[in-house]
């Protein structure tokens, strides 16, 4: 009997050899996708939604989360290499382009995070008068 294959024998998140996410490298995201391909090749997963989301299961919460917003991830006639390459471009741009939208997103989560703690100062203030 051949051994299982398929996206339900992939390991888990916890188990080690798994392909590992680099949050503070933008640029290890290429390495990422190079990693989940080899692992469903070696498992044999050939469903695309399937091979879509062993690639969001070893990235945390809110990135899974944000990659299943992509019409790529959602969309049975958009292939694994269509998902790769929106994730890629979100987070290396292209040549043109100084900054990605992975760049604006942090900004502006930095930026809201600072604005918020500005207003509870001020709101402190207020209560204090």
């Amino acid at each position: 009997m051949p051994p299982a294959t398929g996206f339900a024998t992939l390991p888990l998140r916890t188990d080690r050899g798994v392909p590992e996410w680099d949050e503070t490298d933008r640029f290890s995201v290429q390495a990422y996708f190079d990693d989940v391909q080899r692992l469903i090749t070696q498992y044999n997963v050939a469903d695309i939604m399937e091979q879509k989301k062993a690639a969001a299961m070893y990235v945390p919460v809110e990135i899974r989360q944000l990659w299943s917003t992509y019409a790529s991830y959602r969309d049975q006639a958009k292939t694994f290499k269509d998902f790769r390459n929106d994730v890629l471009q979100y987070y290396l741009g292209n040549d043109k382009n100084q900054f990605t939208l992975s760049d604006y997103h942090r900004l502006v989560t930095r930026l809201s995070i600072g604005y918020l703690q500005i207003d509870l100062d001020l709101f402190h203030r207020y209560l204090d008068l």
